[in-house]
């Protein structure tokens, strides 16, 4: 395994202390990027395909006398997901990628065969196995995204409860995992556990050569896409997770967990940052204020 690089979580402050958590996750990146230094050797991981934009938009303002940052620009933008697919693209093929199409089609076959078998007393008849077969599918997905993984990648969940729709959903995900094994076929959850492994065992892929990976915009991460994030800064000199925080508030202590109401607008990005600083061990935390948006004249003429 590589050693672990550097964390370092840099709040940008934003608006009042009772400011809400923005949309977007984004500010200060920009500045940050002005101050890396040679950013053809920064990597930029954002949350999903509409955070791309922005991405690009924060790494254009990101401008020194020769002109716009070099080698911020893409291809070094990347999703989450994306990232995971470069990693998986770069190792020998082990199973094949299963669709969301792909996977209610078969998750539906599941359930019509256990239906027809008698295993299925409380999902009900088989005119409204389609509805449960959506409800089976994301379920399958919340599972995957928090629940540990074995040795060989397979989930490791079991009923919570003795509630009959716990047990069948145990059952209905113990059948599903044999089915992928059975026809070598990964889903898409499976996918970023197969480059967190990939990437835990020395292969760094697209990641190579880069010192700062960079990660904005994120205001929550499940189990699966911070084990994924951790195993990215393990290929990196430093790894920067930018998060928003309300000026004129206590920075959080990142070495406990939030301590106040889970209801706070601010609760959950405490949460991500103690979970970070947990799965590296040693964290840096940084601040910087961001300056409130220009006035907008036309609602000044207004």
């Amino acid at each position: 395994m590589p050693s672990r690089g550097h964390l370092r979580l840099h709040f940008v402050g934003i608006g009042p202390p009772r400011a809400n958590v923005p949309e977007s996750g984004f500010g200060g990146e920009a500045q940050f990027l002005k101050s890396v230094g040679e950013t053809g050797k920064t990597a930029w991981i954002v949350l999903d395909r509409l955070s791309l934009e922005q991405a690009r938009q924060q790494a254009l303002a990101a401008v020194d006398g020769r002109g716009p940052a070099r080698g911020i620009l893409s291809p070094n933008i990347r999703t989450l997901r994306q990232t995971a697919d470069a990693v998986l693209g770069q190792a020998p093929r082990i199973a094949r990628p299963l669709t969301g199409l792909q996977k209610r089609q078969l998750i539906l076959r599941l359930l019509t065969n256990a239906e027809r078998a008698g295993r299925l007393p409380h999902f009900g008849r088989a005119h409204r196995l389609t509805r449960v077969a959506e409800q089976v599918d994301r379920a399958f997905t919340e599972i995957a995204h928090h629940a540990p993984r074995d040795e060989q990648g397979r989930l490791k969940w079991a009923s919570p409860t003795v509630e009959p729709a716990d047990r069948e959903l145990a059952f209905l995900l113990h059948v599903y995992q044999q089915a992928l094994e059975e026809h070598s076929l990964v889903d898409a959850e499976g996918r970023l556990a197969m480059a967190t492994n990939l990437l835990r065992g020395n292969q760094p892929g697209p990641l190579a050569g880069f010192e700062t990976v960079l990660a904005s915009g994120f205001r929550v991460l499940t189990r699966l896409e911070r084990g994924l994030l951790a195993a990215i800064g393990q290929h990196a000199k430093r790894l920067v997770v930018t998060l928003p925080w309300p000026r004129g508030r206590a920075l959080p202590d990142v070495t406990q967990p939030p301590a106040d109401d889970a209801a706070s607008p601010w609760h959950a990005v405490h949460r991500m940052a103690f979970e970070l600083a947990e799965e590296f061990g040693q964290v840096q935390t940084t601040v910087e204020d961001q300056p409130d948006a220009p006035p907008d004249a036309n609602a000044q003429a207004n």
